[in-house]
């Protein structure tokens, strides 16, 4: 046959996830909630390309930048995950009532971040993001469909898994990980 390539079915996948957020420093264990198929996860490496010679000829790369942003779209009500999102304010959170008020915080919360995909071969694959802040923006639309809730959280520098062993200088924002059943 011509034009086939090589291939193995376990590896296709279809569908979202489960996205957990939690304190740094340990495997998140808050469940966000209903959430839109479509997650994404985005690693940038700016590099700096470093020519010489006549004609100029490239002869090395260097990474001058790393940014890793994850984002996703929630379904639900849930003023502690806006708060989380945000990266600030306070939740007050009663039977009859759920409250959340924000103004005047100069930092960000911190969290770590877990995005659990199983595939169709019933692999799991976990994006694990040791420390993320929010983007700081909620756009919430009153529209005729459901409710979307657009979430963005970007990496930080981490010296530590969950775990507490070190990241190394070589894996300090993320990790994919692919468990085969």
């Amino acid at each position: 046959m011509y034009n086939m390539p090589v291939y193995d079915v376990d590896n296709l996948s279809v569908g979202g996830g489960i996205l957990y957020l939690g304190p740094t420093g340990a495997t998140p264990t808050i469940d966000v909630g209903a959430t839109r198929a479509g997650a994404v996860l985005t690693v940038t490496r700016n590099k700096e390309k470093v020519f010489t010679g006549s004609p100029l000829h490239l002869i090395e790369a260097i990474a001058t930048k790393e940014d890793v942003m994850f984002s996703i779209t929630a379904l639900e009500w849930n003023l502690s995950n806006i708060s989380r999102v945000l990266g600030a304010g306070i939740t007050v959170h009663t039977a009859a009532l759920e409250n959340f008020e924000l103004g005047g915080e100069l930092s960000f919360d911190k969290y770590a971040l877990l995005f659990r995909h199983r595939t169709k071969a019933g692999h799991t694959i976990n994006i694990k993001l040791w420390k993320v802040t929010g983007s700081g923006s909620q756009v919430i639309t009153f529209g005729e469909g459901v409710q979307e809730f657009p979430w963005e959280f970007e990496a930080h520098d981490a010296t530590t898994d969950w775990a507490g062993n070190s990241t190394g200088e070589d894996r300090r924002l993320f990790e994919i990980e692919r468990k085969k059943q």
